[in-house]
């Protein structure tokens, strides 16, 4: 057996290395501290994230007033366009209701008028007008607003003549017209007041 003896000063003499120590125990203090290190780094992630995640929401909470502007504004721009075009459709339909009655009332003789115009669909009366006057008489006007005649619809129009012979004039004048078809004389009667009152029936036609 050998020993080893230190003669040295034990001022010089350097203290004797941690006994015991295996590598195992090395090996678990440096997982420690990796695992250390790597929880910093995931409150430092965390942290920052959730600094982040709040900018966001401030930024977003600013800019929530602007996108309920825009989505109110498209809003009021769609019912703006919804009113322009059912505005249209008024015009258009109010366009033609006047042409038709100002063709009517041109066919007329200057001693016939016209009492009513009534459209039927199906069978079921949907619209009817006053009809514009001739020169011998007049009507009153409708209140609803004039909307376009329903296609291949049951038309019946009735008035009143001073005279017969300008029935049949009225109704040969109403063959030439764009508007009916299958026109035919139903009621020819005598009034009280001495006029001719009459009842023509017949078909919307496709105008030519």
């Amino acid at each position: 057996m050998n020993y080893q003896i230190n003669l040295l000063p034990a001022d010089l003499v350097r203290p004797p290395l941690m006994e015991g120590v295996s590598w195992q125990h090395v090996l678990l203090a440096g997982v420690g501290v990796v695992l250390l290190g790597s929880y910093a780094l995931f409150l430092g992630f965390y942290f920052g994230t959730r600094a982040e995640l709040k900018k966001l929401e401030r930024e977003l909470a600013t800019l929530r007033p602007g996108v309920e502007q825009v989505k109110m504004i498209r809003r009021e721009r769609e019912g703006v366009e919804k009113n322009l075009e059912a505005w249209r459709q008024v015009i258009q339909q109010r366009q033609t209701w006047s042409g038709f009655l100002n063709d009517l009332n041109s066919a007329l003789p200057v001693d016939t008028w016209l009492t009513r115009v009534s459209i039927s669909a199906a069978g079921k009366e949907e619209k009817g007008l006053d009809a514009p006057a001739g020169s011998g008489g007049g009507a009153a006007g409708s209140s609803a607003p004039p909307v376009a005649p329903p296609k291949a619809d049951a038309v019946v129009i009735e008035g009143a003549s001073l005279t017969p012979p300008s029935v049949g004039v009225f109704l040969n004048n109403l063959y030439h017209l764009p508007y009916f078809e299958d026109l035919k004389l139903e009621e020819c009667a005598l009034a009280r007041d001495g006029s001719f009152t009459f009842k023509i029936v017949g078909k919307k036609g496709v105008s030519r």
